[in-house]
């Protein structure tokens, strides 16, 4: 990585709103891909940030940016569930997305 290149990805990884706004951007641009993206991208969440700013970027994914994304193709959603389940289930109704 150049160092331009590590800048940004150090600014991106500080900022989950922006990440996750930059990452439903490349998910979209192919159906065939997208599975495959949004399990990666939510790999690197599930690495990178809280639980509260997964479940937002998860929220955003689906709410504003309306993926379909079905959970038996993402091999990360076990993980996705096992951490931020139990704050999904307490905090459902006060879930803010990143929009």
């Amino acid at each position: 990585m150049t160092e331009e290149q590590q800048l940004m990805w150090d600014t991106l990884s500080s900022d989950p709103a922006a990440l996750c706004h930059v990452w439903a951007r490349d998910i979209l641009q192919s159906k065939r891909t997208m599975h495959r993206k949004a399990d990666k991208y939510l790999g690197q969440a599930l690495n990178l940030f809280t639980v509260e700013d997964i479940t937002g970027i998860m929220k955003t994914w689906i709410s504003y940016y309306e993926m379909p994304l079905s959970p038996g193709k993402l091999t990360n959603y076990e993980t996705f569930h096992r951490k931020c389940g139990p704050y999904v289930f307490a905090n459902s109704c006060s879930i803010k997305g990143f929009v």
